[in-house]
């Protein structure tokens, strides 16, 4: 477990990372690169797990409100839309989206940490939390703000990198590989040459992922029922045959997204959403 002392530094670490690349966020959506088919796909699936009926919606970690703007460009149902981002510059570029697609005032926009939302107890009836958890080093806090603020009967939906995924079983082997080397081999620039080439792995913040499994009962623990869970990003192409050849990854990734929902076949994907329902 994290010392408070490393929780702080993570959390440090992260606003400043996100509030660095915040002028830049949104075109990640932009592209053919697999990380553009990656964020695509998460935020087509998120949308087709909505509810039809949003209430009170609530983006959590919005980032520059890509999700915030198609909720309102599809004219969804929603009494209330609220962002929160615990990064000043990613509220501002999500204000600045908002503001140019002529969606002004359809949408509040506060800064604020998973950890001490700024809502009523049981005010809100939809919550997203789109690339978020797992940044965070103390979930069960947030998660449980996240029931403190959401109705009876609400829905939570969560996007989670899939641990067992051959991607990021491959990159987590890389990973210990290249840290390994760079205790051996001090200050190599031929080492970090490589590591930039397919990499790198051992750099920036700490970045958690997932057992779907593991997570339902997580869920469960702190009064969540999970009702769907969806796979995507399949991307086969290990590192670094993935940057080598980006449209056969991206091409082969698009292919494979009907598997979503297919045991077995869908654990070949990068990551996965969670929609639970808190529990009455």
């Amino acid at each position: 477990m994290p010392t408070v002392l490393e929780e702080a530094k993570q959390e440090v670490r992260v606003k400043t990372h996100f509030d660095t690349v915040a002028n830049t966020y949104a075109s990640f959506y932009q592209g053919a690169t697999s990380e553009a088919h990656s964020f695509t796909i998460r935020l087509k699936r998120v949308l087709e797990m909505l509810p039809p009926e949003l209430g009170t919606l609530v983006d959590i970690g919005c980032g520059p409100g890509i999700l915030l703007r198609e909720v309102i460009d599809r004219g969804m149902q929603a009494t209330r839309i609220v962002g929160t981002d615990f990064a000043p510059n990613m509220i501002a570029q999500a204000n600045e989206g908002l503001v140019a697609g002529g969606h002004a005032g359809k949408a509040e926009l506060r800064v604020a940490s998973v950890m001490n939302l700024p809502f009523e107890n049981a005010s809100v009836d939809t919550a997203v939390c789109m690339g978020l958890m797992e940044y965070i080093d103390d979930e069960p806090i947030a998660l449980a703000e996240i029931a403190r603020v959401t109705r009876p009967g609400a829905t939570v939906i969560i996007t989670l990198p899939n641990k067992w995924s051959p991607y990021r079983l491959w990159h987590r082997l890389l990973n210990r590989v290249f840290g390994a080397l760079e205790r051996f081999f001090l200050n190599s620039k031929q080492l970090t040459q490589i590591e930039f080439m397919v990499g790198p792995f051992t750099k920036g913040v700490s970045h958690h992922e997932y057992s779907e499994w593991a997570y339902r009962r997580f869920l469960r623990r702190q009064g969540f029922s999970t009702v769907d869970v969806c796979y995507y990003n399949y991307k086969l192409f290990l590192t670094p045959l993935d940057k080598r050849f980006p449209n056969a990854t991206v091409r082969l990734s698009r292919a494979l997204e009907c598997l979503g929902r297919v045991p077995l076949l869908c654990m070949l994907s990068t990551a996965f959403i969670i929609k639970a329902r808190k529990n009455t």
